[in-house]
């Protein structure tokens, strides 16, 4: 049950809960030295809102380069999801 929640995390961000099944999220996530990119389709069918997004942030806090240490995980993703999240809420806001 593990693998399967650390695959939902890295599909879905930070939620390792239930998903909500009326937003659809298409992603490709890339990761390399250091560098996290996410390039997302997010839509909402409920709420009309739809929207694509892409980011690239840098979290090699030692800057270390090709050491194998870098924090996708424990920060790349969750601020990827927050920015996420921070974005629907704002183009939710724009729509109407």
């Amino acid at each position: 049950m593990k693998i399967l929640a650390e695959i939902i995390q890295k599909i879905y961000g930070d939620i390792t809960s239930s998903i909500d099944k009326k937003i659809r999220v298409y992603n490709k996530l890339g990761q390399a030295y250091g560098t996290l990119t996410d390039i997302s389709y997010i839509k909402s069918y409920e709420e009309d809102v739809e929207f694509f997004l892409s980011a690239t942030i840098y979290v090699n806090e030692n800057e270390i380069m090709n050491d194998d240490i870098y924090e996708y995980d424990k920060k790349g993703i969750p601020f990827l999801a927050e920015f996420s999240r921070q974005i629907y809420q704002f183009e939710k806001l724009r729509k109407h």
